[in-house]
């Protein structure tokens, strides 16, 4: 008698009143405990109703890795993105070092613009010591420097006109 019970074959709704689940998660579990088929659908009775309420722990698709290897289902390094951008993950510790990487990148490019800025007014005061302590000598005359302050004007100018070079 408790094997024509079980061999009953139960509706899919009967089985969603039982394990108190939705048709689709009924199905869901059906497939993956590997519950037979036929061409109505699942074949539910007593006994697979029973192996569909036993928990079994799950496998995670990340078994194996350790929780800080995983970011958002994506393990540490380089990933293509489903729109063909690659993403890198990093761990926390990379993350920092890359942080501060980034930082020490920064100050030293403000440095280097810093630097280059004092080059270039120590190379204009040397420039200007240079005309003066000539011209204190005699080697270069007044005229000599007119001229040569129009023609610095002139070619700091972004457009040279033929008038410009009349004048």
């Amino acid at each position: 008698m408790e094997q024509d019970k079980s061999a009953t074959r139960l509706s899919i709704s009967q089985v969603c009143k039982k394990l108190k689940l939705s048709k689709r998660s009924v199905q869901r579990i059906a497939k993956s405990k590997g519950i037979a088929q036929d061409l109505e659908g699942y074949i539910f009775t007593n006994e697979s109703v029973r192996q569909m309420r036993q928990k079994t722990p799950t496998t995670s698709r990340n078994k194996g890795r350790s929780k800080e290897d995983v970011l958002r289902d994506l393990e540490q390094g380089l990933h293509e993105s489903d729109n063909g951008n690659l993403i890198q993950v990093f761990s926390k510790e990379e993350y920092k070092t890359f942080e501060a990487a980034l930082i020490e990148r920064k100050h030293l490019l403000d440095k280097v613009a810093e630097l280059r800025e004092w080059k270039d007014s120590f190379t204009r005061y040397t420039n200007q010591r240079n005309i003066i302590e000539a011209r204190d000598k005699g080697l270069i005359n007044e005229l000599d420097i007119v001229e040569v302050s129009e023609v610095d004007t002139v070619l700091a100018k972004p457009s040279l006109d033929d008038s410009d070079l009349q004048n």
